[in-house]
C-alpha cells in the first residue's frame, strides 16, 4: 500500500479519503464512526474486540456492561432474600381513611366513575358489597382544584 499525502507531478491532487481493506476478504471494511476531541480519538467498533492489558491499567468503557463483565467471580443471586436485604429502608405502608376516620381499602372495591361534559372525572363511587363510598372531584378551567375524602353513603 502506498501512502500519498502531497500532490506531485504524477498525482495532481492530494488524496481525499483513505479506504481500509479487510485483510481476510480484500473488501473495504465497514464504516466505523470516528470522533475527534482534543487529543483523543474515539472509534466505535461494531464487533467484539479483545483487549490485551498486560500493564493492568484501568481501561475506560462506556455502554451497557453486564454483571459478568464487571466481576472477576460470579456473585450468587438465588436463594431466599428478605425485604430488609433488598431495601435500604423498610417499605412504608399507609392506611386509607374515609371521611369519619374509618380504615378502608378502595383497591378492593368495584368502582363506578362519573364525568363532566369536558371528560373530567367528577365522582368515583366504590362499593365493597356491603357499603358504598363516594369521592367527588372539582375543577376550575379543567384544572383539578379539590377532592373530597371517601364519604360513606
Amino acid at each position: 500500500m502506498e501512502y500519498v499525502n502531497t500532490p506531485g507531478p504524477n498525482r495532481p491532487l492530494a488524496p481525499q479519503a483513505v479506504v481500509l481493506l479487510d485483510p481476510t476478504t480484500g473488501l473495504p471494511m465497514t464504516t466505523m464512526p470516528v470522533t475527534l476531541s482534543g487529543e483523543s480519538i474515539t472509534v466505535t467498533v461494531p464487533a467484539a474486540v479483545e483487549i490485551n492489558n498486560d500493564d493492568g491499567n484501568p481501561i475506560p468503557v462506556t455502554g451497557p456492561v453486564t454483571d459478568a463483565q464487571l466481576r472477576a467471580v460470579a456473585v450468587p443471586v438465588s436463594g431466599p432474600v428478605t425485604d430488609a436485604q433488598l431495601r435500604a429502608t423498610p417499605i412504608k405502608t399507609a392506611v386509607c381513611l374515609d371521611s369519619i376516620g374509618a380504615a378502608i381499602n378502595p383497591d378492593a372495591w368495584a368502582h363506578t366513575y362519573g364525568y363532566d361534559a369536558s371528560g373530567n372525572l367528577t365522582t368515583d363511587t366504590g362499593a365493597d358489597g356491603a357499603s358504598t363510598w363516594i369521592k367527588t372531584y372539582a375543577y376550575t378551567a379543567g384544572i383539578l382544584t379539590s377532592q373530597t375524602k371517601w364519604v360513606k353513603q
